[in-house]
């Protein structure tokens, strides 16, 4: 497993993104909770309840999102 690890400005650690052996890509905050998949295979990014959110890879946004509350 390869693990992206994502920055604020001021160097905060605000999330990761974890690529899985299959290619799934795994969005993490920065406590580890799981916020979305992005499954290449189906070019959709689905939340942490599986549901289909985009068709495309948008982990980062969550995490933004996620770092902003």
């Amino acid at each position: 497993m390869n693990r992206e690890t994502l920055k604020d400005n001021n160097f905060r650690i605000v999330g990761y993104i974890d690529t899985e052996s299959n290619g799934v890509r795994v969005a993490r905050d920065r406590n580890f909770r799981i916020l979305g998949r992005y499954y290449p295979n189906e070019n959709v990014t689905r939340d942490a309840n599986f549901r289909i959110i985009a068709r495309y890879d948008m982990l980062s946004a969550l995490i933004s999102e996620s770092a902003n509350k």
